[in-house]
């Protein structure tokens, strides 16, 4: 004698039933929808090497991605930043110039004023954030790389104040080389007005590539420039330059250090240029790696449209089925039986 399905056990088997048979139409909707099989396992037949291996190169290329977006992004924010600096530096030398050529006073002062604000400038570009993260901070991006351009200059003048003898006369060269020996000396500048933190460790962009840290605010041609335009604000306010040949010198002294940090700027910025250049080199190859990569897996669990498309019609007709039977055991009565 055949065995039966009790009453009681058949609305759980068509339950199960039909449940399996939306999960497969489910799959195999995603399959046709992506081209991409949804049971890797069984459609490498179990050799999985190749595809673990291209995931993993992917997911180690994607990490590079955020790591050349963002030193990307940096470099180009740093370049204009630098940008302002060696333009800063070409106005002011200039006007240096015209004042000290028409020998009145009054211009010196004013262009003491101009100086200063070149100095507030320069410690503003210096002081850019991008995306809140500082450019020049090096290691210690989450703050400003340099104190504000007052308490900058205020700390100079202290400093200048103890290395004078009180009542000594105005020695310009001596003064000039003070304000240049402070913005270099690591217990000068950097411990009174740098608060960013080292420059870090070289940036890698992708498994072969990698391009130099981001410079700091204590990079020599930025200090260099800082003294610069650190000189000519002296002329406002310094008690050395009392007289008008000491302005004038200190003025000429101005003129011919901005001068002089043209081409430290100017190598600073092929620097960053370079680094630039690298990034998006790395980028590139990255993104076509990737491209790459994406068609390989593609085509390792890619699915033949017709034989999904098949697959798809037979779970939805398994479907309809098991529906149409739910449909009819539902109505079934004694009636019905016993006609």
């Amino acid at each position: 004698m055949l065995p039966s399905i009790g009453d009681s056990a058949l609305p759980g088997l068509l339950r199960n039933a039909t449940a399996r048979a939306k999960s497969d139409l489910l799959l195999h909707t995603q399959e046709m929808t992506t081209g991409i099989t949804s049971t890797p396992a069984r459609h490498l037949k179990g050799d999985l090497g190749a595809i673990s291996a291209i995931d993993r190169r992917l997911a180690l290329l994607e990490g590079h991605g955020a790591v050349t977006r963002a030193a990307g992004l940096q470099f180009e924010a740093m370049q204009a930043g630098l940008d302002r600096l060696a333009d800063s530096a070409d106005t002011l030398g200039a006007q240096l110039r015209i004042a000290l050529q028409s020998n009145l006073p009054d211009a010196l002062s004013a262009t003491g004023g101009l100086a200063r604000a070149a100095f507030d400038e320069a410690v503003s570009a210096l002081n850019t954030q991008v995306a809140g993260r500082s450019l020049f901070a090096g290691t210690a991006p989450e703050g400003p790389a340099l104190r504000p351009a007052a308490e900058i200059l205020d700390a100079l003048q202290t400093a200048l104040a103890a290395a004078a003898p009180a009542g000594a006369p105005a020695d310009i060269p001596a003064l000039v080389q003070q304000v240049k020996d402070w913005f270099a000396d690591p217990a000068g500048f950097a411990q009174a007005a740098y608060l960013g933190g080292a420059a870090g460790a070289d940036l890698r962009l992708s498994p072969e590539l990698s391009a130099p840290a981001p410079e700091t605010a204590l990079a020599p041609e930025v200090t260099a420039h800082l003294a610069a335009l650190a000189l000519g604000a002296l002329l406002q306010d310094a008690p050395q330059a009392v007289g008008p040949q000491a302005r004038a010198a200190l003025a000429e002294a101005s003129a011919t250090a901005l001068l002089g940090t043209q081409s430290g700027l100017t190598a600073l910025q092929a620097r960053t240029g370079l680094s630039e250049a690298r990034v998006a080199t790395a980028e590139a190859r990255n993104n076509s790696e990737t491209a790459s990569l994406s068609v390989a897996r593609a085509d390792l669990l890619g699915v033949d449209p017709y034989e999904a498309a098949s697959r798809l019609e037979e779970a939805r007709g398994r479907l309809e089925a098991l529906f149409t039977l739910t449909a009819r055991l539902s109505r079934l009565s004694l009636l019905e039986y016993l006609r």
